[in-house]
């Protein structure tokens, strides 16, 4: 699918490709006017596509758009983030042959310390 850009043609699909960074035109050479677009987000039928969602509605296929731009991008940092931040199994504990002490409370409230062989 193809991606261009005609510079001051007053078409929407134009108008909104020059409302959203969706073009790059460094190193292109236009054929007769009109740019065919090497590095874009967006293909001419997407645009077209947010130009119905909108009624034809330049701004507001722009902000759709844009949306939609945002949307992706969260997406893929929000999956970046998860398997970044994925907690890792613990290590099991070393099998140590030390006892652990247990505190036990007698009827006097006195504290007693046994052994415990849990």
């Amino acid at each position: 699918m193809a991606a261009t850009y005609t510079p001051g043609s007053g078409a929407a699909l134009d108008r909104v490709r020059l409302l959203i960074p969706d073009k790059d035109l460094t190193g292109l050479t236009p054929a007769s006017g009109v740019y065919t677009l090497t590095t874009y987000q967006y293909t001419d039928a997407e645009i077209a596509d947010f130009l119905t969602l909108e009624a034809d509605d330049v701004y507001g296929a722009a902000a759709l758009a844009l949306e939609s731009a945002v949307s992706a991008s969260a997406q893929i940092s929000a999956d970046i983030h998860s398997s970044a931040t994925r907690p890792r199994p613990m290590p099991a504990p070393a099998n140590t042959a030390k006892p652990i002490m247990m505190a036990s409370r007698k009827p006097n409230r006195t504290m007693t310390w046994t052994d415990c062989s849990c």
